[in-house]
């Protein structure tokens, strides 16, 4: 298992520690791609993986369109949300979710710094 890979394994299932639960990524994310479904084998998690709109990088708004929160038996809660700092050679602009204002405090994020 290469560095990043379980690094970035182990910072979620940190974040994760009771089933069900489900994290939000984009769907070009290395988690995502390249981690050989670490994140359902290790956190027993489900991903959503959201295409973002803009062709560059995820905001707040699909998130939170995309996040599952309150007690919908039929899915698992958004607990975590994974962002990359760089993706395909260009820098994520995470300002748009610094500071978190109207994020729900039940779910936590996640940086893969690469």
């Amino acid at each position: 298992m290469s560095c990043d890979l379980q690094t970035n394994q182990l910072a979620i299932r940190t974040h994760l520690t009771q089933p069900p639960h489900s994290i939000i990524l984009d769907a070009r994310s290395h988690v995502h791609l390249y981690e050989a479904g670490g994140v359902a084998m290790h956190s027993q998690a489900s991903s959503h993986a959201v295409p973002p709109r803009n062709g560059h990088h995820l905001t707040l708004e699909e998130v939170l369109d995309n996040a599952v929160f309150g007690e919908d038996i039929h899915s698992a809660p958004t607990k975590l949300v994974s962002l990359e700092n760089t993706l395909s050679g260009s820098a994520s602009d995470l300002a748009s979710f610094f500071p978190r204002c109207g994020f729900p405090r039940t779910a936590q994020m996640h940086l893969d710094v690469d």
